[in-house]
């Protein structure tokens, strides 16, 4: 499987663009069919193709590193197309100020 058209996912450590995602989805149904928690710091959305379809399965456990922290979550809802990983609100406010809104991270399988 190709991830993002870059690299293998299987051992592979990415260095990717992140962003965060907050109230207008508070308590929406994400594409996992839970409702989205925006304090909840292990949720993770991921871009999709030009079918629709998730970049990285739903359900893979990921690891995502800034030089301040890592949260290790599970790919729960999907973004848009071409855009790399949202976050949810409190796992971004763990490796970032969410006033950063936008930052480099590495992502790896777990």
């Amino acid at each position: 499987m190709i991830l993002f058209d870059v690299a293998p996912i299987v051992a592979a450590i990415l260095w990717i663009q992140c962003t965060w995602y907050g109230v207008p989805h508070h308590g929406q149904v994400m594409r996992n069919g839970e409702v989205y928690n925006m304090h909840d710091p292990t949720v993770i959305a991921v871009g999709v193709d030009r079918d629709g379809e998730p970049l990285i399965p739903l359900g893979t456990k990921l690891r995502v590193c800034s030089p301040r922290a890592c949260i290790i979550g599970k790919v729960q809802d999907t973004g848009y197309l071409g855009r790399n990983i949202d976050l949810s609100v409190a796992a971004f406010s763990k490796l970032a100020d969410l006033g950063e809104g936008r930052m480099w991270v590495s992502v790896e399988e777990q």
